[in-house]
């Protein structure tokens, strides 16, 4: 049994680094909540847009990511939607903003601490 293991990875690729980020929650949420592989690329535009990470799902930060995606506003509405609903975004006082709690970027280091158990099912 392995107890604590440290894993460090180092990432020139700033979506190379968020997209490793989402893998791995991905991997450990409920399977409801786990991002599409297109949700994925979506969120990973708005991450990296160029832009205080508070202002990102704001109008302007919409209009970059629904132009590079060539996204309807409808769709955009439908990512947004299951963004907050997947708990990737939470929406305060009418602004959507990424949940912290979840996720946390513009830092230079990401800390992710799992604790993953396995219990065999009697066979039914």
């Amino acid at each position: 049994m392995i107890k604590n293991k440290t894993l460090k990875q180092t990432f020139s690729d700033e979506k190379d680094y968020i997209n490793t980020c989402l893998s791995l929650i991905n991997a450990v949420i409920p399977v409801s909540n786990r991002l599409t592989k297109k949700e994925k690329e979506v969120l990973i535009s708005f991450l990296t847009l160029p832009m205080h990470k508070d202002l990102i799902f704001e109008t302007t930060g919409r209009n970059i990511v629904k132009e590079h995606h060539k996204l309807s506003n409808a769709n955009m509405t439908n990512y947004i939607k299951s963004f907050s609903s997947k708990g990737f975004i939470i929406k305060l006082s009418n602004k959507h903003f990424l949940n912290k709690k979840l996720l946390s970027f513009g830092e230079k280091t990401t800390e992710f601490n799992f604790k993953l158990n396995y219990e065999k099912q009697p066979n039914s």
